[in-house]
């Protein structure tokens, strides 16, 4: 649907062919006389623009007045100014109320561009608040967000799956793209939802332990063995046993998979009766398993047995268009747990977002954003925190390795919390930009860090960072770090 935009234009102004130049472009164009007039297309007719474009030479205090009514009682919008010369007061109003303002005489690609930025940013602050207020389901079909064409089939394609009695599904999809969360909204809308959504990451475990969580173990069936445990399969009985990064899985506990699979039961390690189950079992791979099996790496037989139903989520890549609304709920996501007020993302942030190609996907788009909204002071995200290529701390603190400290000194700083960690000489944060660390990795390092220097004192280490002591303390907690007594 096409943005509104309210066009108040006095017959007075020079740029007698704004209308038709804005009448040409894709926009639902309302365009008044007068203030008045504009203030009875809003009350009467109910108009709730994203953008208001002002284009009155001499303005009046009277037309202020009501210029700031309507910022009281419209809602969320922004406002694109064409300014004359005006009186220092009423100047002052208007910048005020302006989210940009430009001197006349420009042109109209000028005005265009500044209008397009307005109504971004009133897109963008109207779903923070809806996403706020709406506390978006993460197991529903409506947390995927975005209207590209890539997404609107990725949803289709998961609310067909979720009528059908499947036994076993794969989901592919490089890392970070959110085939977990896929996998979780099958099972929260599919014919097992009432039952147990049970996860394994076969990467995370030990080979040696992978078998023993998935079919469970006898007491004394190996050393440690103290207990009975019931397995992942056992716990997933009736619902659904997630089974990511499978391809890491060893080969003697696939097999014995596939036959859980095909023939619903199983023994535990060092059991001697078979144990009987009902589950829908999905795996989900970042690898190529039909390479891996030919290069014997992962069973045939189970690859086929898995690939009854296949769907692949989408990389980020591929709808980099939906950023506009994936951005804001995830912005909305972070207020909520740091107790952030973020709302304004400024052109250079959406710059860095839209160029970014996101080889780590939403995974890596989650770490970026989270740490931009940590790190900031104000309702602007601190965009700083974006430089995905090339992290601020390691470029800040480049000089300091190198004793070049003049040069920090001498130079204006990008953030006054960068300031801070750059005088601790023996705490250097650098990182290699290979991949082989996440953003997320990144985060837990810079904040053992400011511990470290301010002796694990929250109120000072949260002063170097740039951030509140709530905030802090619930990095302290996601991390798990030891800050002793």
């Amino acid at each position: 649907m096409a943005a509104t935009l309210l066009l108040i234009q006095n017959p007075d102004s020079d740029n007698e062919g704004l209308v038709s130049h804005f009448k040409s472009l894709h926009y639902n164009l309302r365009n008044t006389e007068d203030v008045s007039s504009a203030i009875q297309h809003i009350d009467d007719h109910g108009v709730k623009p994203s953008a208001i474009l002002v284009d009155i030479p001499e303005i009046s205090e009277t037309q202020m007045d009501m210029l700031e009514s309507i910022e009281e009682s419209l809602g969320i919008h922004e406002w694109v100014f064409l300014t004359y010369d005006l009186e220092q007061s009423l100047s002052e109003r208007l910048e005020e109320l302006s989210y940009r303002s430009l001197r006349q005489p420009c042109s109209y690609k000028r005005i265009e561009i500044a209008v397009k930025k307005a109504v971004r940013s009133t897109i963008v602050r109207r779903r923070l608040a809806q996403y706020s207020s709406s506390n978006l389901q993460r197991s529903s079909f409506e947390s995927i967000v975005g209207h590209s064409d890539v997404i609107v089939e990725h949803r289709r394609v998961l609310e067909e799956l979720s009528k059908v009695p499947m036994s076993t599904l794969m989901i592919k999809g490089e890392t970070g793209t959110g085939k977990g969360h896929a996998a979780g909204i099958l099972h929260s809308n599919g014919l097992r939802q009432e039952y147990s959504f049970i996860e394994m990451n076969c990467a995370a475990l030990p080979q040696e332990l992978v078998e023993s969580q998935l079919f469970g173990h006898e007491s004394g069936a190996f050393t440690g063995a103290k207990g009975r445990h019931r397995g992942l399969l056992e716990q997933a009985d009736c619902g659904t046993l997630f089974l990511d990064e499978i391809g890491e899985m060893p080969l003697d506990v696939q097999a014995k998979l596939l036959k859980a699979i095909e023939e619903q039961s199983f023994r535990r390690v060092g059991g001697e009766h078979e144990i009987e189950v009902d589950v829908q079992v999905f795996a989900a791979s970042n690898r190529d398993l039909q390479q891996m099996v030919v290069d014997g790496e992962f069973r045939e037989d189970l690859y086929h047995r898995l690939n009854v139903f296949e769907i692949t989520v989408p990389a980020l890549r591929e709808y980099k268009s939906d950023l506009l609304e994936l951005v804001p709920a995830i912005i909305a996501d972070f207020n909520s747990q740091a107790g952030k007020n973020v709302r304004i993302i400024p052109d250079d942030a959406w710059a860095d977002l839209m160029d970014y190609d996101w080889p780590g996907n939403v995974r890596e788009l989650r770490n970026a954003l989270e740490r931009a909204v940590l790190l900031s002071k104000n309702e602007t995200l601190n965009s700083c925190w974006l430089k995905l290529n090339n992290t601020l701390l390691e470029e800040q603190l480049t000089d300091i390795e190198s004793g070049d400290e003049q040069t920090v000194s001498d130079e204006p700083a990008l953030d006054d919390n960068i300031t801070q960690l750059q005088i601790v000489k023996s705490n250097v944060v650098s990182f290699e930009i290979d991949g082989s660390i996440s953003l997320e990795e990144m985060d837990r390092k810079i904040i053992e860090c400011a511990l470290d220097v301010s002796q694990n004192n929250i109120t000072r280490a949260a002063e170097l960072l740039g951030a509140t002591r709530e905030t802090l303390r619930y990095r302290i907690q996601k991390y798990e770090l030891d800050i002793g007594t």
